[in-house]
Parts: structure tokens; C-alpha cells; sequence
């Protein structure tokens, strides 16, 4: 949103008059050589003598009218610092203070959108001094941009932090600050306490629990077993009423761990990881026999056994027995050994996670092995797609014959279901692949390696299997992919390639705001009485983000994109 072009006009002709007062009380620099860095320079002064403010409106050298001099008044409380420019809403762009508390300010634009105005994807670290104009909170005209930019982990931080200045204080959008809204002290009353607790309840605690998961993975586990433990913690914060509403967050955080730690035997030498399991208790400050009841309270509860297939990690599906394990007869059947047509049938139903006959000449071991891929054409590359961030994870799992990384971000686009609408880059072994007729013009200062040329099997050749990288899609809202090459076997007859053959979750939709955006989005769209329900249900219309369809995707996969090179 921005001002009206009078109030564009007004605006400038007040602030152009002040800053020339000022300049010359305090001798800043030159008139002659008066331009925007000389005016940051006067608008520095400013803010450490905002006495001065008073003293214009006193002397009005400029013979302003009653009202114009109202509006400079209120510029003594003007807010001057660094902030995050972090997200363009429908009436304002949101500026995050880098201050503690955070605060959100909706600041509206003056005669150009604010993004444009940065000139770099959002988030962007800026200088800004922040002030009033008849109701509404502008900046001075004056931007400092910083020359940085952020992972999904800083962004996904900035998202919490936007989250807690929303609760604690709203979005501020007009100045002076009013006192932040306080709690009512609870009385004594004899009411009834609801016996169903919300969804809004469970939000935050489910949020803290997973952040005690993320931070004991990243430095003892790994992320398959913080994916897992996601969902088993998802799953509990479903039921109702939620028994995470009881006890600690760190005391739940410690009994999940626990409780996919012993279904995948996390205690086993031969395994890696490996790790004790008082070790989960002490990393995360809960004694041994409350970390062990709590393990077994949640197996109990949800009837987890050992080798539970629904939580057995998927490095050790191939493994697990339980798995594979059917009734024929009375008599007890290996699927893995069964004959292939077994096999399809007992895909298609959804008893076993996929074919193993499709993986029977496992992950190759060296690049020896490697050296036929070029030749075949018939060789088959299996990848899982994870996008970082979400949660639950919003994965797919394809299979592609041999092509060029462009190529592949086809695959990628239309197995998740995003729309081709932006830039894409893939980031492999610290080397960034792309299309250079389409990125040159935008990112004129890095370099990249052609990815209508690179081939699957040409990065194969350089990396024993299995091997990981990045694919980034909307350089603005920052769609970053976890891309995991699972190993190759040979196509199987009678079945036509690309393949989606499993997934979980919808895709997120197009411009949407990035990983930090979707869960607004979904907030709003849940919530009727949301400020922003009607705009975000006219905008993408009806949405359910539990939704996918791995045949629907298999056939967006095999028509491929439109107009695609």
C-alpha cells in the first residue's frame, strides 16, 4: 500500500522543510551539496535532538498551516534503528525492530512499493527511521540497505519472532507505541474449565517440543531421525484432547526421541548413529526413569512395538522384517522374496512402501560401477524431495530416467506441484547449477555452471551414492528443497518414466510468502473470524494441506510442463 500521491506530496514538502531547519541549526554539511547521503547525515542529527522538532513548529520558518504543523509534531516519536524488512501484507510491509522485544511495524510505502525500494529479496536488513503520518507509519524516504542474505534457518527464526510480536503486542501501525496489551490477573473463579482445549492450545507447545528435536538431532542424530520424530509428535499434538497440554515440553521432546530411538534400535553398535539413551535424557535435562516412563507412555499410547513400520526410519525399511511380513493362508510370507506380480499387488494396496524388485541391484558401491550409467538408457535414478522447513515434511519420493538437471527441475516442479512461476537454482558440492539465459539477467554477480548441459549421471560419475543436494525455487519467498539421490536400478518392463511413487502433504501455493508465510496462511484459512480468512480463501480459493495423490502426480510428472524447453 502506499500513500496517496497528495500525501506523497505533502509528506516530502514537510520533511524537506525540516531537514533544511535543521541543517542549518546545526551547520551538518553544505547546501550546496545537499542530496540523500547528506540528508541521512541531517536525519542522524535529528534523531539525537528531537528537540528540535519543537522548536520548528515554534519558529515555522516556512509559514506552514496549523495542521501541517501538527503532523511534524508528532515526529518526535519518530523510531530510529535497524530493521528487518520481512513481509508485504495487503495494507502495509512489515518492518521487524532488531531490537529485544521485537516489535512489528506496518509501515506503508511513499510513491514506490518498499520492495522495490530495497531492491533485494525479502528479508532485507535495513536503516530506517520510522514516523508518523496521520494515522499511518511511513519512513523518512531514506532506506540504508545491507548486502545480505538469509537461510531458511534465519527466516524460519524471523517468522517466530513475527509470531511472538503479533501475540504480545499486535502489529503496530501508528505511532507513539500504545502500552502493550496485559493480561487480566486469573481469579478464583468456580467456572468450569473447558474440557476441550483448541487447536490454538497445542500451537506453541508443539512449536517448542519441535524446536528440542531439532536442536538434540542436529548435534547427535541426523535429520531422518528429526523428520520422524516430527511426525510422532504431530501425531500426538491431533489427538484430543492432546495429552502434550500435560507435562513439560522438554519431558515430551526426550519420550519421542526415546520412542523412535527403540524402535530403531539407536542403542546398537552396529548402527549408526549410535547413542545411548541417557544420553537423550541428559542433552535435554530429564532424569533417566522420567525419560523412560515417558518413552514407554507414548508407545503405550499409541501402540508403537518394535519394528513398527510406521516409525521404522526409511534408511531401514529394506531391513525391517515387519515390513515385508504377510499372511497367506495361515502362513507367513516375505514379501521381498515374493514373485513381482506379488509384489505390484501388495504396492498397490499399500502394504509395503514400495517394490522391492525395483531395487534389487541396490545402491551402487563405487565408481567402478558407476561407468555403464552413460550408456543406458534404461537405468533409473530414484530421489527424495523434502521441503525444508515444513512441517509436517511435505515430501516426494520419483523415479527418472537419466537428464539434465534442467530436466530434473521439471521433474521436481510438477511431482510437488509448483507452477513454474520463478527462478530455480540447484546448489551441489558448494557449486550453483542454472539456466544462464535466465538467470544472468537477474544475478549478475554469481556464477553458474549450465544445467541445460549437466546430466544426472554426469554428478553420479563424481559421488558414490547415496548423495545430497539443494534445490531452490522463488528466489523470493526462498523455497528451499532437501534433494537425497537414493541409488539406481534397472527400468522395469511395461512401465513408462517419470514416476512419483510416494509423497506426503500438499504443495504449497505459489507466492504465498515462503515456508514462514504458508503457516499464516493456513492460520487464516482455519479460522473464519481471521482478519485475512475472506482474502486468503478469494485469493487460492478452498485448500487442504493434508492432501496428495501419487498417481495425479506421476501424471503432472509425464505431461510435463508447458511450453518447457
Amino acid at each position: 500500500m502506499l500513500l496517496s500521491p497528495d500525501d506523497a506530496k505533502l509528506f516530502f514538502k514537510l520533511n524537506r522543510s525540516l531537514i533544511r531547519f535543521v541543517n542549518q541549526k546545526k551547520n551538518v554539511v553544505p547546501d550546496a551539496f545537499f542530496n540523500p547521503e547528506s540528508s541521512r547525515q541531517v536525519t542522524d542529527v535529528l534523531s539525537d535532538n528531537l528537540d528540535l522538532i519543537e522548536l520548528f513548529v515554534e519558529q515555522n520558518p516556512d509559514n506552514l498551516v496549523q495542521a501541517e504543523l501538527d503532523i511534524v509534531r508528532l515526529w518526535r516519536h519518530q523510531v530510529t534503528g535497524i530493521f528487518y524488512v520481512f513481509r508485504q501484507l495487503k495494507k502495509h510491509m512489515i518492518f521487524l525492530s532488531e531490537d529485544d522485544p521485537v516489535i512489528a511495524y506496518g509501515v506503508v510505502g511513499l510513491t514506490n512499493p518498499i520492495e522495490e525500494v530495497v531492491n533485494v529479496y525479502l528479508p532485507a536488513r535495513v536503516e530506517a527511521v520510522l514516523l508518523p503520518f496521520k494515522g499511518q507509519i511511513i519512513y523518512d524516504g531514506l532506506l540504508g540497505g545491507y548486502n545480505i542474505s538469509f537461510g531458511s534457518g534465519i527466516k524460519r527464526t524471523m517468522n517466530d519472532c513475527y509470531r511472538q510480536a503479533k501475540k504480545q503486542q499486535g502489529v503496530v501501525t501508528s505511532l507513539p507505541i500504545e502500552k502493550v496489551r496485559t493480561t487480566k490477573k486469573k481469579t478464583h473463579s468456580k467456572r468450569k474449565k473447558v474440557a476441550n482445549p483448541t487447536v490454538k492450545n497445542i500451537k506453541p507447545i508443539l512449536e517448542e517440543i519441535f524446536d528440542l528435536i531439532e536442536d538434540f538431532c542436529v548435534v547427535h542424530l541426523n535429520e531422518e531421525y528429526a523428520n520422524t520424530c516430527y511426525e510422532l509428535a504431530e501425531k500426538l499434538s491431533r489427538k484430543r484432547p492432546s495429552p502434550l497440554l500435560r507435562g513439560r515440553p522438554k519431558t515430551w521432546a526426550c519420550g519421542i526421541i526415546r520412542a523412535i530411538g527403540w524402535v530403531n534400535f539407536l542403542d546398537d553398535p552396529l548402527l549408526e548413529p549410535c547413542l545411548k539413551f541417557t544420553t537423550i535424557d541428559a542433552a535435554l535435562g530429564v532424569s533417566n526413569s522420567t525419560g523412560q516412563k515417558q518413552s514407554l507412555i507414548i508407545r503405550k499410547m499409541l501402540n508403537i512395538h518394535s519394528f513398527d513400520p510406521d516409525w521404522t526410519l526409511p534408511s531401514l525399511i529394506a531391513d525391517n522384517p515387519m515390513v515385508w511380513m504377510v499372511e497367506v493362508n495361515g502362513m507367513a510370507l516375505d514379501l521381498r522374496y515374493a514373485p513381482r506380480e506379488i509384489q505390484e499387488v501388495a504396492f498397490e494396496r499399500g502394504m509395503i512402501p514400495y517394490i522391492p524388485a525395483d531395487q534389487e541391484t541396490g545402491p551402487v558401491k563405487n565408481n567402478n560401477d558407476l561407468e555403464h550409467l552413460d550408456s543406458d538408457p534404461n537405468q533409473i535414478y530414484q530421489f527424495k524431495i523434502t521441503l525444508n522447513g515444513s512441517e509436517p515434511a511435505i515430501w516426494r519420493r520419483i523415479q527418472v530416467k537419466d537428464c539434465t538437471l534442467e530436466k530434473l527441475h521439471e521433474h521436481i516442479q510438477t511431482a510437488m506441484g509448483w507452477s513454474n512461476s520463478h527462478l530455480h537454482q540447484f546448489q551441489i558440492e558448494g557449486k550453483k547449477f542454472g539456466d544462464p539465459a535466465m538467470l544472468d539477467c537477474e544475478l549478475m554477480d554469481i556464477e553458474y555452471i549450465d544445467s541445460t548441459v549437466i546430466r544426472i549421471s554426469d554428478l553420479v560419475h563424481k559421488k558414490n551414492l547415496p548423495f545430497d543436494f539443494l534445490y531452490e525455487y522463488d528466489f523470493g519467498d526462498g523455497w528451499e528443497h532437501h534433494v537425497q539421490f537414493e541409488g539406481c536400478s534397472p527400468a522395469s518392463p511395461g512401465k513408462t518414466y517419470p514416476l512419483c511413487l510416494k509423497g506426503k502433504q500438499a504443495c504449497p501455493p505459489d507466492d504465498v510468502g515462503g515456508i514462514w508465510g504458508y503457516g499464516d496462511y493456513l492460520e487464516a484459512l482455519a479460522d473464519p473470524e481471521h482478519e485475512q480468512h475472506k482474502e486468503k480463501l478469494q485469493w487460492n480459493g478452498p485448500f487442504n494441506p493434508n492432501t496428495f495423490h501419487a498417481v495425479k502426480a506421476t501424471k503432472r510428472m509425464q505431461n510435463g510442463l508447458p511450453n518447457w524447453r
